[in-house]
C-alpha cells in the first residue's frame, strides 16, 4: 500500500467510530415536570440511586439524568 494513502484510509476506518452524547434539551421558562427514569440494577451494595433533574444553563433548563453514587463512609458488607 501507498504510504501517502495510509493515513486516508485510517482516518475513513476510525470516522464509523464517533460516539456522540445525547443531546441536552434545553426548556425556557419554568422548569418542566421530573422525566421518567428507569433505574437500572445498582453496580453494587455500597450504591445509592440519584435520580434526574432540570438543571439551569443561563438560559433555560436542561434535563440531567440519574445515576449511581458511592455511599461515602459505607462499605457494604
Amino acid at each position: 500500500m501507498n504510504k501517502a494513502l495510509l493515513p486516508l484510509v485510517v482516518g475513513l476506518l476510525l470516522g464509523g467510530c464517533v460516539i456522540a452524547a445525547e443531546p441536552v434539551p434545553v426548556v425556557y421558562g419554568p422548569p418542566p415536570p421530573p422525566r421518567v427514569e428507569y433505574v437500572p440494577v445498582a453496580p453494587g451494595p455500597a450504591y445509592v440511586w440519584m435520580p434526574g433533574y432540570w438543571s439551569w444553563h443561563g438560559r433555560g433548563y436542561g434535563w440531567r439524568g440519574g445515576h449511581w453514587a458511592r455511599r461515602s463512609g459505607w462499605h457494604g458488607r
